[in-house]
């Protein structure tokens, strides 16, 4: 049985647990081998706009320079849109090979409620806006929306069109 050797950019299990699972799904035969660690996403703790893609592409491109001997690394990262005069949380997923060569993977449109906007504040020592409802020590997917299973969602939307480049391109 021929293996594939993938490295995720993140400690959080619940993500860990959701790429091995779609990777294993995608390619039927094959072990799946999944390590992770941590690495720079070099982006606010709560991106916005492009700074979501960034984050993840840097996490991607961090791992695979620092932790080599992988087939793919993957970096994920979900932050807030402001699209039509609504707040929307998205996520990308940057997937990349030995030989960088880049796949992306991109899920949005999960509407951020009023109640929550609210909570947007600006911190003014790092001139970035943060939500006040994220927890960070936590390992749920549970974020922006309230909802774990709606950023279960958006992060399987992502990293199975990233993979899907992979697959069929």
């Amino acid at each position: 049985m021929n293996s594939m050797k993938i490295y995720i950019a993140t400690k959080n299990i619940n993500k860990v647990e959701l790429v091995k699972k779609i990777f294993t799904e995608e390619f039927t035969g094959m072990e799946i081998i999944v390590d992770s660690g941590d690495a720079k996403s070099e982006v606010p703790d709560t991106p916005w706009e492009e700074q979501t893609f960034n984050g993840a592409k840097n996490r991607a491109k961090n791992s695979r320079i620092s932790v080599p001997g992988y087939d793919y690394y993957i970096g994920l990262e979900t932050g807030l849109v402001s699209r039509y005069g609504e707040l929307f949380e998205e996520a990308w997923c940057v997937i990349t090979n030995a030989d960088n060569k880049e796949f992306s993977g991109y899920a949005s449109g999960y509407l951020i409620s009023k109640d929550i906007k609210i909570d947007i504040q600006n911190n003014k020592d790092t001139n970035t806006r943060v939500l006040i409802v994220w927890d960070a020590t936590t390992n749920d997917f549970v974020m922006y929306t309230g909802n774990k299973d709606i950023r279960k969602i958006s992060l399987n939307n992502a990293i199975t069109s990233a993979i899907s480049q992979i697959k069929y391109i």
